[in-house]
């Protein structure tokens, strides 16, 4: 099965923070004036607009009952096809981060009013209690996050390789700099664009939880993907824009990060439920 952007994780070495991490992780030089910083002319509320929303919800096994929770929720996630779930979902576990072994059930694609639709439904109510009464008592805890899918900074094609792995770059902004932000990755990703660098990305907005946060996703087929990308993301920046310019996009870019928190998840296909027809 093809994953795509929109169907996986929106669903983290050198690629793995597609460069931009350690730039952002040193101070800036200078800060680049706005006239020379701009993406393909776009303004940054439209980068940030119309893209698809997410739904994820974290799960975490209780200490000592991942058996017991594997069991159920592989049960749950049968009920749900048996169910006939409007919704698709893709579950992913956490391979690599803080919280390893956390599961991430995904669904994406969607509207605003999907979630009115999903939440007044009878299949939603009849989900709950049946996670509530079977996977609930062997979960620590849950955490709920909404996104919202970036194309017009991202590069994920639909015919995209079917990746198994998904570094998760989450980018905590400062106060008031999420336009700038958005400018200045838009002017990378726009100059990646044009170097036709042969590597694929994708960013969302966060809608809840601490803002203004966006989110870096950088696919693997396997661990071995992870190596430095070459070029690297300032040099293939660099041959199209000069390396003067690249490193006022850079700098421009560090300036707006206040933080960065990492991990890197695995998709689980025998998880996967497909919306019924």
């Amino acid at each position: 099965m093809k994953v795509r952007f929109r169907s996986a994780l929106c669903a983290l070495g050198g690629l793995s923070l597609i460069a931009l991490a350690a730039v952002a992780a040193e101070p800036p030089a200078a800060t680049a004036p706005a006239a020379k910083i701009t993406a393909a002319k776009m303004p940054a509320a439209k980068m940030a607009a119309g893209g698809p929303l997410d739904k994820v919800w974290t799960i975490i096994p209780k200490p000592g009952m991942e058996v017991q929770f594997e069991k159920a929720f592989a049960a749950h996630v049968q009920w749900r096809r048996d169910n006939k779930d409007p919704w698709s979902w893709e579950v992913y576990t956490e391979a690599d981060g803080p919280e390893v072994g956390a599961r991430f059930a995904r669904s994406g694609n969607h509207t605003w009013a999907d979630f009115d639709a999903y939440e007044d439904s009878d299949f939603a109510k009849k989900a709950d209690e049946q996670w509530n009464t079977t996977v609930a008592p062997y979960v620590a805890a849950t955490r709920s996050s909404m996104s919202e899918y970036l194309p017009a900074i991202s590069h994920w094609p639909d015919d995209a390789p079917d990746y198994q792995l998904f570094q998760l770059n989450t980018y905590r902004l400062k106060p008031g700099a999420e336009a700038r932000y958005l400018t200045a990755t838009g002017a990378i990703a726009k100059a990646l664009m044009d170097a036709k660098w042969p590597y694929n990305w994708g960013f969302l907005e966060y809608k809840t939880g601490p803002l203004p946060s966006l989110l870096l996703v950088i696919p693997a087929l396997n661990w071995a993907g992870f190596k430095d990308p070459e070029p690297d993301v300032f040099a293939a920046v660099a041959s199209v824009r000069g390396e003067a310019t690249a490193r006022m996009m850079f700098d421009a870019f560090s300036a707006c990060v206040a933080h960065i928190d990492g991990i890197i998840v695995r998709r689980m296909p025998q998880y996967t439920v497909n919306a019924a027809k």
